[in-house]
């Protein structure tokens, strides 16, 4: 049960000590949860760690997400005396997910630059299959989709067939390569802490399951290894070179056996890249 130690892990940065009359960053989102809980109250919002939080709404406009909260506790470091302004101005990005939104204001250059992919399972919006349905996904591997996103500073919201078909934009290769092009540029720093042949990757701006979807991750130069979507933000690497004959995959099998069997973790399957080929193994428990 190691991992589920390390599960407790993620995301935790090192931060400057604060005056004892700020709010932690734990309360700071604990209080943006509760404004949003009252000023949209058709939502479901839920915190996922001390920065983000996710969000969810069903029926004709349904839509799903997570808001970040860092940059904004941030700013209220700085400026606590404006802590309303601060708040405010999150609250009324949320206006983002819906199809008649801001994004819809911006011109398609500006629409395209902020696409990009993230890895879900393909059950991911079984909750909602209405919005399901209108989903823009490409198939990954196994169980895994890469799904179409739009990223902002605070939110992260999945893109309808509806909203392209709008916008006049065609789904085609050339929109999936574009979407893939942005995920550098937009995920920010590149967290990686190594447990042995384990690792968790996660980014400045929770596009940690979008890793393995970076060109040149998984190539005929790239060493052989395998991704397992532990949570919305974050993704865990085996670099199946290392150590003895199998013992990697074994590993990261176990780990991900347990971790599902205590109710964390998103997907069944585990994304292999051997050869410089996608590939999967299924989740298995496995004897010492």
């Amino acid at each position: 049960m190691r991992m589920l130690v390390i599960l407790g892990m993620l995301l935790t940065f090192v931060r400057p000590v604060l005056a004892e009359e700020l709010m932690t960053i734990r309360d700071f989102r604990d209080d943006m949860l509760l404004q949003l809980q009252q000023t949209y109250p058709d939502f479901t919002f839920e915190p996922l760690n001390e920065t983000s939080i996710t969000f969810k709404t069903d029926g004709e406009k349904a839509a799903e997400g997570q808001i970040f909260v860092d940059n904004s506790y941030q700013l209220y470091t700085v400026e606590p005396d404006n802590i309303d302004v601060i708040m405010d101005r999150v609250i009324g990005r949320l206006e983002d997910v819906q199809p008649e939104g801001p994004s819809e204001k911006l011109d398609d250059e500006a629409f395209l630059a902020g696409l990009v992919l993230v890895l879900r399972p393909d059950t991911y919006m079984d909750a909602a299959p209405d919005y399901s349905d209108a989903l823009v996904t490409w198939p990954f591997v196994a169980d895994l989709a890469q799904t179409l996103a739009f990223d902002s500073p605070e939110t992260l919201r999945f893109v309808t067939v509806a909203e392209l078909e709008e916008k006049g934009i065609s789904i085609d290769q050339e929109l999936y390569e574009r979407a893939a092009a942005n995920i550098r540029v937009r995920m920010g720093d590149v967290y990686e802490d190594s447990y042995g042949s384990l690792s968790l990757i996660s980014t400045e701006n929770g596009l940690g399951t979008s890793y393995p979807l970076l060109p040149g991750v998984c190539s005929a130069e790239s060493e052989d290894q395998a991704f397992w979507v532990i949570d919305r933000e974050t993704i865990i690497r085996s670099r199946l070179d290392e150590g003895r004959p199998g013992w990697a995959e074994t590993e990261l099998r176990t780990n991900a056996f347990n971790i599902r069997k205590s109710g964390f973790g998103m997907t069944n399957s585990i994304a292999t890249c051997i050869d410089g080929k996608w590939d999967s193994i299924p989740i298995v428990a496995t004897e010492n």
